[in-house]
């Protein structure tokens, strides 16, 4: 009778606990998406900040800029030797004028009415020509080159948010000079990323489920949906959990808040 009624009050104590564990929610905790730090595209001198520490940026939008007042000038001047025309104009006009010399020449040499030494002279100037009107256009394709390569230096000297998120606290400030350390550091939200150990035991019921929800620890009554993106396929022997990845799109929500995902039935 006394070990009758022993095993009923065990096997009641073990349902008790399965039923607790069962109840009890799965802590999580809400990441940024992504954290970028942001660089600069080449060394150089901060001019202006455009956005403070904490705010919302948007992708595309500018962050800081370089000091490009070099660049700027030295992009107006290989602009300026591109465009110049006068040279390219003068050793046209002298290798046309060369050319007509040989042709008319080459006439006279086969009468002798010329010597071989003055039909020989004519062409090596014809030859030079030729040589400066290439090294003219040479010189105006490379100043177009220099002109567009001091282009993209200036446009590149702003440097623009690659995705939307909040920045962080740690930015450079306008006069500090960059080279390898980061200019600002980029915390993605939308979405965010909710990571849960979850118990090997409860990881059945919690991929059953069609809709996941958690609720924001130290928010009151602030309960999001949860979209399951990833489930690790190895299990941490340790502490016997799997992690769980979720997505959350949700203003309120802010990265290092914890959360409790429920798995109440209804």
């Amino acid at each position: 009778m006394i070990r009758a009624v022993l095993t009923a009050s065990l096997v009641l104590a073990a349902a008790v606990r399965a039923e607790a564990q069962i109840a009890m929610p799965i802590a999580c905790t809400v990441q940024p998406a992504q954290v970028i730090e942001l660089a600069a595209p080449f060394p150089g001198v901060i001019a202006e900040v455009f956005a403070p520490p904490g705010s919302r940026v948007a992708q595309g939008d500018p962050i800081a800029v370089l000091d490009h007042a070099l660049a700027a000038a030295d992009a107006r001047v290989a602009a300026q030797r591109a465009a110049a025309t006068g040279g390219l104009i003068a050793a046209r006009a002298r290798l046309g004028a060369s050319e007509r010399k040989v042709s008319t020449m080459e006439k006279a040499v086969a009468k002798r009415a010329i010597s071989q030494i003055a039909f020989d002279e004519a062409v090596l100037e014809r030859d030079l020509a030729r040589a400066e009107l290439t090294r003219t256009e040479e010189a105006i394709a490379l100043a177009k080159a220099e002109a567009a390569r001091a282009a993209l230096v200036v446009q590149k000297s702003t440097i623009r948010a690659p995705q939307g998120g909040i920045l962080g606290p740690d930015m450079v400030d306008a006069g500090e000079s960059v080279d390898t350390s980061p200019v600002a550091t980029i915390f993605v939200t939308r979405p965010l990323k909710v990571e849960a150990f979850v118990p090997i035991t409860r990881l059945p019921d919690l991929l059953s489920r069609d809709q996941h929800r958690a609720a924001v620890i130290g928010q009151t009554n602030v309960t999001v949906d949860l979209v399951l993106d990833f489930v690790s396929p190895e299990a941490d022997l340790s502490s016997r959990t799997v992690s769980v990845i979720f997505s959350l799109d949700d203003d309120r929500v802010m990265p290092g808040s914890g959360c409790q995902i429920s798995l109440e039935v209804g």
